[in-house]
């Protein structure tokens, strides 16, 4: 071959390799127009659990089931380990017999209500069932008694892509009629579990903070005691303060240590 022909080569296998990458580009996609994005929004489908009757009243409540078909819409996002999609919601309808008025949970954003615990306590592990809505809400009394009480997960907090079990569990509570929904317990706290505490208007929540930020809760990180007051509706708070787990941690050195 001939030196004076190399740039002429070079040339053509470069035009070629450009073409090559071009054809194996995928075709970019548009966006959907309004009339397209409002027919796919039609054709999803809504899933309806069975109704719960709150506390003997007006108000019917209707759990709505993640879908388990691929023809529907849902986002892969969302996911979980121990848990399918049958037993989570990703919102809850009420609706007044009374005045036929329907409304959804006011969500700030994307969530997942993995359980709802009976009577006055639970944890982020409770199974979900019509009974237990019912059940928790003919228990109790003054303000506590007028809650129902939600385990909502709302964050990738690990960014692995879905919202599944390794995120943290939230404490949510709306009142009866399915109003004021919103989050009680601490940002990136694991919910474990939670009592209400009737007399005194106050929730009683055991959650785990990542410590050591890793991203995950396991037993590295130590359960903080919190409460929460629903008659102040202020944040929940630490029950023990820093200077007596100071105290304490000196008492247990104190008593407990290996000697030298």
């Amino acid at each position: 071959m001939k030196i004076q022909q190399l740039p002429q080569l070079l040339f053509l296998a470069a035009t070629l390799g450009a073409c090559s990458s071009e054809s194996e580009k995928p075709a970019d996609t548009k966006p959907l127009s309004p009339a397209q994005k409002q027919a796919r929004i039609e054709q999803i489908r809504l899933h309806f659990n069975e109704p719960v009757v709150i506390d003997s009243s007006v108000y019917i409540m209707y759990p709505l089931l993640l879908s388990t078909t691929e023809e529907d819409e849902t986002d892969s996002s969302i996911g979980s380990s121990s848990y399918s999609r049958s037993n989570t919601y990703w919102n809850m309808a009420f609706y007044n017999t009374e005045t036929g008025e329907s409304h959804l949970l006011t969500a700030p954003k994307k969530m997942v209500i993995y359980s709802h615990s009976e009577d006055n306590a639970g944890s982020g592990a409770a199974t979900v069932s019509a009974g237990s809505f019912a059940k928790y809400a003919k228990s109790g009394s003054s303000q506590a008694g007028k809650l129902i009480f939600y385990s909502v997960r709302t964050d990738d907090f690990n960014h692995d892509g879905i919202i599944d079990q390794k995120d943290p569990n939230y404490l949510f509570t709306s009142d009866k009629a399915g109003n004021d929904f919103k989050q009680i317990s601490p940002d990136n706290y694991n919910v474990e579990n939670w009592q209400t505490l009737k007399g005194a208007n106050k929730v009683l929540i055991q959650g785990t903070p990542d410590t050591d930020n890793n991203k995950g809760f396991d037993e590295r990180n130590i359960t903080t005691p919190l409460v929460y007051s629903i008659r102040t509706n202020g944040p929940a708070k630490a029950v023990f303060s820093s200077p007596f787990n100071s105290s304490a941690k000196q008492l247990l050195h104190n008593q407990w240590a290996k000697k030298p």
